[in-house]
């Protein structure tokens, strides 16, 4: 079973920061917001409806989009302006299963993104590829034996990422763009020369 990247991150608010759980997501070419998270931080957003497609073929259609800070739990100097979509959700909780990491060996320097990577939680943020390349950096620390996940250094702390044993197999979701206006346009077109 592949182990996710997951980062907790403080979001700057007028009356009290809040803290959100973020999954960093290479494949993804947006990012994206929970409809939850943006309500109680009161994130501005503009209506905009934008088509996704979950893996099975799952229609989800945006909320809108807004624009917010995300902060290293460790470091605030580390901000990072986030333009997302707004879902009503990302992704059920993750890591799957909860994640025995008994046999893991964490460096003692090094200041994980998300504590409790291991266990179960819900995801409020989804970093696309954009911002994840803008917040890695060029270290590595393994933290197990061969075949065990890696530790990879961003802005954010290390992330925990990487094949790990699992007992058996959950649902999981995938998301990817769609255009349904441009589709239209092209189909249109195409019929068009068609008939001429």
């Amino acid at each position: 079973m592949g182990l996710l990247p997951t980062a907790s991150v403080i979001i700057p608010d007028r009356i009290a920061p809040k803290e959100a759980r973020c999954l960093l997501d290479t494949s993804a070419q947006e990012n994206f917001v929970t409809n939850e998270l943006a309500k109680k931080l009161r994130l501005p957003r503009t209506k905009i409806k934008v088509g996704f497609v979950a893996a099975g073929g799952q229609g989800l259609t945006t909320l809108g989009t807004t624009t917010f800070r995300v902060q290293s739990t460790r470091d605030s100097q580390n901000s990072i302006k986030i333009q997302a979509y707004i879902l009503a959700t990302i992704a059920s909780e993750l890591p799957h299963q909860e994640i025995d990491i008994s046999t893991f060996d964490h460096p003692k320097n090094i200041e994980l993104a998300d504590m409790l990577y291991n266990k179960p939680a819900k995801i409020d943020i989804l970093l696309g590829v954009t911002v994840v390349a803008r917040i890695m950096r060029d270290r590595k620390a393994r933290i197990g034996h061969s075949g065990s996940p890696n530790a990879y250094y961003t802005d954010l702390g290390w992330i925990v990422m990487g094949s790990v044993a699992a007992t058996s197999p959950r649902s999981v979701m995938v998301i990817y763009g769609s255009n349904p206006s441009l589709e239209h346009t092209m189909e249109t077109f195409w019929t068009i020369e068609e008939l001429q």
